[in-house]
């Protein structure tokens, strides 16, 4: 199980620093990191630990934007250290050896003509997928006129997919989508290059989770849940911030 966390410490302001409206603390400590935790053996293991250097104290926490298989896309945010403005960045994480690569992708969708949009993760090897509306066009998932599909492929390479499409499922290999413009279906082959027509598309189904990890309400342990019947009920918990080294 990946997990994030954020170590805080510091100590609030005192005297005549606390007025009038409490002071700015001190930070002693404040450090993201990024883990596993494993279930069988109830261990944690630290992929990456960062100091924050580059956010405004207390920011900057990493979170989980997708996983398959040895890699995730994890995300950070918040308002910078130098000049107080909001930034976002995002990281290739390999779960196997705990490098954490950050991506450009935003810079280099920019180069393009688009915006960054939403983007799926397609493989275990991190192969992504962008739905990206033109330059200064706002994303809208309901709306995929001038919409392009654009691939980043794990050597880096970007490959654009389709015009005007939308996304439907990454199925053995290829991404299947449907063009507004002759209303057909396509299976584009991500690794050949080519793409089919197809009469239909049937989803594989998904019998859906019946475990599933989460956060309490405090945000300092994290539980396993598993699905009864239409619901699900806590069974135990895994971890606490206290367990992590």
């Amino acid at each position: 199980m990946l997990i994030t966390a954020k170590r805080l410490v510091y100590r609030p302001a005192a005297g005549w620093r606390a007025f009038p409206d409490g002071g700015i603390p001190r930070y002693i400590t404040d450090e993201n990191m990024v883990g596993v935790f494993h279930i069988d053996t109830r261990k944690t293991s630290v992929l990456h630990r960062e100091k924050n250097t580059f956010w405004q104290d207390g920011q900057g926490e990493y979170g989980i934007y997708a996983m398959k298989g040895a890699k995730a896309v994890i995300n950070q945010g918040g308002q910078k250290r130098s000049d107080y403005l909001p930034d976002a960045r995002r990281f290739m994480l390999d779960i196997d050896n705990g490098d954490m690569e950050e991506l450009s992708v935003k810079e280099d969708l920019a180069g393009r003509g688009r915006e960054l949009g939403y983007f799926y993760m397609l493989g275990g090897d991190g192969t992504l997928l962008f739905v990206t509306p033109a330059t200064g066009k706002p994303v809208n998932p309901n709306d995929f006129t001038g919409n392009e599909l654009w691939l980043r492929l794990p050597d880096v390479r970007y490959a654009k997919v389709a015009s005007e499409a939308d996304y439907m499922g990454f199925e053995a290999g290829e991404v299947i989508y449907w063009t507004l413009g002759d209303r057909t279906i396509w299976a584009y082959d991500v690794s050949g290059g080519g793409r089919r027509r197809l009469e239909k598309y049937i989803p594989v189904s998904d019998p859906g989770k019946l475990l599933d990890s989460r956060i309490s309400s405090d945000g300092r342990s994290v539980g396993l849940w598993v699905k009864d019947g239409d619901g699900w009920r806590f069974r135990e918990r895994l971890l606490t911030l206290e367990d992590l080294p």
